[in-house]
């Protein structure tokens, strides 16, 4: 099965814990992977495999929603599945949240699952290169 032929996994939020996981989990499936962190590279926590590919920055931002998008589509071919596991996390008790941490962290994680959402729509309705959507 050439690399365009298997089907491409999206991770975010994939350097450490779930999303680590994940990828490992799918490339143990023969899945082609798209791993995104703010610093991924940096942080490399994969062996080197042809059908990895790691997309440092911000899910939040739509450049970088792009990016990972684009590098799956020209890389592998197709894009299968989306996990949004990247998340915000604020290092203080819940009881210390103020309404504008809340609202910021509500906003926050919203753009973090839209932004990749609206650069994959494209190819949501091409059955050659995406086979099944679960939101």
């Amino acid at each position: 099965m050439t690399t365009h032929q298997k089907k491409t996994a999206i991770v975010t939020g994939a350097s450490q814990g779930i999303g680590a996981g994940l990828v490992e989990a799918f490339l143990k499936l023969g899945y082609n992977v798209v791993g995104n962190s703010r610093n991924i590279t940096k942080a490399n926590p994969f062996p080197a495999s042809a059908n990895l590919a790691l997309v440092d920055g911000d899910i939040g931002d739509p450049k970088t929603a792009a990016s990972i998008v684009d590098t799956a589509v020209s890389r592998f071919g197709r894009v299968d599945v989306l996990v949004n596991n990247a998340g915000i996390f604020i290092p203080k008790p819940f009881t210390e949240y103020t309404t504008d941490s809340l609202a910021g962290l509500a906003s926050g994680q919203q753009i973090r699952v839209v932004c990749p959402r609206q650069r994959l729509s494209p190819h949501l309705f091409a059955p050659a290169k995406c086979s099944q959507w679960h939101f």
